[in-house]
C-alpha cells in the first residue's frame, strides 16, 4: 500500500523500538474500566470521581465568580477567550503550548480544576454522536495520561495524538482547511506541557489528504500493516489509538511530527502548499504572535467580566463571546498581517483586505466601514471554542433544548433576532443587522 520509496524519505524514523502503541504499555481493560465507571458517575451527577467540591462547569459560572475577585475563575475567563481568539482567526500553521500542573496524586489541574471536570463537562454536553465518540476517546486518553505520568513514562517519552477533522460537522471544525491537530504531551517536572500543530488536512483545491498521510506516518512509525489498519478507522478511532514515541525523535516537539507530515505529503508546509519554511523559526514566530494576542484577550475577558451581570445563562454568555470575539479578531486582522482574510470566509476577506489598504492610506473612515461589512458575512468559527460548541445543544433534528435560555421572540425592525437556514443551522445577528449567509454552512439566508 505504501511504496518503499515514502517509506524511506525520513531516516531518522528507522527504529520502531522507540515508537510504541500506548495500547501495548497499558492495560486498555484497565483504561476502559476507568472510562466506563467515571462516565457513569457524570452521567447520574455523581461525584465519586470529581474531587472538586464546586467545579467551574460554564463559562456563565466563570464569569460570575471572576466578577467577584475569584483569581481563578479570571483565569479561566482569560483561557476561553485566547482558545477563542487564536482558534477564530488562525486556522493552519500554527503551534500552541498548554501547561497543566502535576499534582500530588499525579492527577492533571489547570487553572485550580481538575481536568477530569472538563472532561466530565464534555460527556455532559456533547449531544452528537459523533462528538460522543471523540469525546470517550479523549477521556480514555486522559486516563492513559493519568497513568504514564504515575509510571514515569513520560519522563523519556512523549504522548502522541492525531485529531482529524469531521467533514460533516463544520460547525466545530475548519472545514475550509480540514484542520488536522497534531498533540504532543510530555512531562516537565511538576507540569505536562502539550504542544498542538494544526496542519491543513486538505489542499487549497479542496483535495482531502490527511487520512491518507496519517496512515503513512503510522506505517513510517510502526510499520506497513499499522498503517493499513489506521487507514480503514475513523477519526475517533484514530483519536483513541496514541502513539508513544521516544523524546529523542522529538527534540523540537511537534514540528518534528509536522515535517515527517510534509514530507509525506509530498513537501507541504504545515499541510499547504508554500514554500518551506524554517520550522524551529516558524514556531518561534508563533510564539510572538501567541503573545501579541495578550492584549485583546485581556480587553475581551474584561469585557466579559463587566457584563456577567447581564449573562445569566450558559448561551448567553456564550454567544456574548462570540460577539466580542468576533469584533476584535477582525480588527486584529486589519493591522496584523499574519492573519489570513480567508479564515473570515471569501466575502468577509475582501472587505479586511480593503481595509487595510484604506489603513496603510490613513483613511480611517474607510477602515471603519469596511471592518462593518466584514462583521456582517464574517463565517469564522472557534474550535472547540465555548460558542461553537454550544450549537451541540441543539438536537438532532435541529430544534433548540429550550433550557439554554435564548429569546427566540426578540426581534426588530427587520424580525427575528434568531432563525435557522434551510439546513436547519441556527443563525443569530445583532440588533439592526442583517446577515447573508449562514454561520456554519454559508448557503443564502436572505429570506429566513
Amino acid at each position: 500500500m505504501f511504496p518503499e520509496a515514502v517509506l524511506e524519505q525520513c531516516t531518522i524514523w528507522q527504529e520502531p523500538i522507540k515508537v510504541l502503541p500506548v495500547s501495548e504499555v497499558l492495560d486498555e481493560r484497565q483504561t476502559l474500566d476507568q472510562t466506563i465507571r467515571f462516565a457513569g458517575s457524570v452521567l447520574v451527577e455523581r461525584a465519586v470521581e470529581l474531587e472538586e467540591e464546586a467545579p467551574v462547569n460554564s463559562l456563565m459560572e466563570a464569569l460570575k465568580l471572576a466578577s467577584q475577585g475569584d483569581e481563578t475563575a479570571v483565569n479561566l475567563v482569560r483561557a476561553d477567550v485566547a482558545t477563542d481568539l487564536m482558534e477564530r482567526t488562525i486556522k493552519a500553521g500554527f503551534v500552541s503550548t498548554s501547561r497543566m500542573e502535576i499534582n500530588a496524586d499525579g492527577q492533571l489541574v489547570q487553572y485550580g480544576q481538575s481536568y477530569r471536570s472538563v472532561q466530565a463537562n464534555s460527556l455532559r454536553y456533547s449531544a452528537h454522536p459523533v462528538m460522543r465518540e471523540r469525546v470517550w476517546a479523549e477521556t480514555k486518553n486522559y486516563f492513559r495520561l493519568e497513568k504514564l505520568i504515575n509510571e514515569q513514562l513520560l519522563d523519556e517519552y512523549s504522548f502522541v495524538v492525531f485529531s482529524m477533522a469531521e467533514r460533516d460537522m463544520p460547525e466545530h471544525f475548519y472545514s475550509d482547511t480540514n484542520t488536522l491537530a497534531i498533540q504532543v504531551s510530555r512531562r516537565h517536572g511538576d507540569e505536562l506541557v502539550t504542544e498542538t500543530a494544526f496542519v491543513a488536512g486538505k489542499d487549497e483545491t479542496g483535495l482531502e489528504h490527511d487520512r491518507e498521510v496519517v496512515s503513512r506516518m503510522y506505517a513510517q512509525l510502526l510499520g506497513p500493516e499499522e498503517g493499513e489498519e489506521v487507514a480503514a478507522l475513523n477519526n475517533a478511532e484514530i483519536i483513541d489509538r496514541p502513539l508513544l514515541v521516544h523524546n529523542s525523535l522529538l527534540e523540537n516537539g511537534a514540528v518534528d511530527l509536522v515535517k515527517l507530515y510534509d514530507d509525506l505529503n509530498g513537501g507541504t508546509f504545515y499541510g499547504q502548499k508554500r514554500p518551506r519554511q524554517d520550522y524551529l523559526a516558524h514556531k518561534e514566530e508563533c510564539k510572538k504572535q501567541a503573545l501579541g494576542y495578550k492584549e485583546t484577550c485581556d480587553q475581551v475577558s474584561a469585557q466579559l467580566i463587566d457584563q456577567s451581570p447581564n449573562l445569566d445563562t450558559p448561551l448567553k454568555a456564550s454567544m456574548m463571546l462570540d460577539q466580542l470575539s468576533r469584533a476584535h479578531s477582525l480588527k486584529m486582522a486589519v493591522g496584523n498581517a499574519w492573519i489570513d482574510p480567508q479564515v473570515f470566509g471569501a466575502i468577509s476577506a475582501d472587505h479586511i483586505r480593503s481595509a487595510r489598504e484604506a489603513l496603510s492610506r490613513g483613511d480611517q473612515k474607510l477602515v471603519d466601514q469596511s471592518l462593518s461589512q466584514a462583521w456582517l458575512f464574517d463565517t469564522s468559527t472557534s474550535c472547540p471554542g465555548v460558542a461553537s460548541n454550544l450549537l451541540s445543544r441543539l438536537g438532532l433534528n435541529g430544534e433548540l433544548d429550550q433550557s439554554s435560555g435564548l429569546d427566540e421572540n426578540a426581534t426588530d425592525k427587520y424580525g427575528s433576532l434568531s432563525f435557522y437556514c434551510p439546513k436547519g443551522h441556527l443563525n443569530t445577528r445583532t440588533k439592526n443587522h442583517l446577515i447573508e449567509r449562514c454561520k456554519v454552512c454559508k448557503i443564502s439566508v436572505k429570506c429566513s
